[in-house]
């Protein structure tokens, strides 16, 4: 409203509750709050554990290093060669191959693509775009995608280079580019590429993403990391839906309560 001013916003009428009720809901709606910010904090956690994992195992190759040395061991680390080989990349695990990422991807077609004007503010099925929200809108067609998190997919942004981890059922818009593991776990592929390229310009980057290279283990090492990983992303996910439940139910308090529709006795009654 260009034309909304503060002279003009100080004339409406506000039917307000006393100040005692005020913050009486403001503690209620806190509280909702704060177990948002604490979801939030541990999914932040998840994600940091999942990542230290792969950088251990993939990337610094901790077990190896500890087999090698006939140090301290470890469970896992009977899964790993004792012994490094060179490779077009450096040093790399006996046994591992050096791999184009589009040699251990297999990209997904997305069936009926969608766009601003073909999407709703609600429905059965997510559309993904290409920024940081994630979503663009929702139809209630058959999803293009199908996704679980026993199968789930990893999603490229063709123009953005964003990637997302997905474990539901989902359409998309252009340039939109789902995969899944071709040989490997999609866990794990998903952590192999995840930040690989960032936005240079705008174009088409999926060329370029599917020319870099990896370090590829064989395939029980990354059902291995795909167990842990799922683990960790089943947590993350029950935090999200949980927050977006407590979301809701903090909107809908907050209208009925200054409407005076619903009223703190109401809610001590019912707790």
């Amino acid at each position: 409203m260009p034309n909304l001013n503060t002279s003009i916003m100080s004339a409406v009428p506000f039917a307000l509750p006393p100040l005692a009720e005020q913050k009486r809901i403001s503690h209620i709606l806190g509280t909702l709050d704060d177990k948002i910010e604490l979801n939030r904090r541990m999914n932040a956690t998840l994600e940091a554990m999942a990542r230290a994992l792969f950088q251990s195992w993939f990337v610094d190759f901790d077990p190896v290093r500890r087999n090698a040395e006939r140090g301290d061991s470890r469970p896992e680390d009977t899964l790993f060669p004792d012994s490094f080989e060179e490779s077009e990349l450096g040093e790399i695990p006996k046994g591992w191959r050096v791999m184009k990422v589009g040699d251990f991807v297999e990209r997904l077609s997305v069936g009926q693509k969608y766009d601003q004007k073909t999407v709703f503010p609600v429905g059965k099925v997510p559309v993904l775009d290409q920024g940081k929200s994630g979503v663009i809108g929702f139809h209630n067609n058959e999803p293009g995608v199908t996704a679980t998190l026993v199968k789930p997919v990893a999603v490229f942004a063709n123009h953005t280079c964003y990637m997302r981890l997905i474990t539901y059922s989902f359409s998309a818009i252009q340039n939109v580019l789902p995969f899944v593991g071709s040989g490997v776990d999609t866990f794990w592929a998903y952590y192999a590429t995840e930040g690989r390229l960032s936005f240079s310009e705008y174009k088409g980057h999926w060329p370029d993403f599917v020319i870099q290279e990896s370090v590829v283990p064989p395939r029980e090492l990354t059902d291995a990391f795909g167990i842990l990983a799922k683990l960790l992303v089943a947590k993350m996910r029950n935090n999200d839906e949980e927050s977006r439940t407590l979301a809701m139910l903090r909107d809908t308090l907050l209208s009925k309560l200054l409407s005076g529709e619903l009223n703190l006795t109401d809610l001590q009654l019912k707790a």
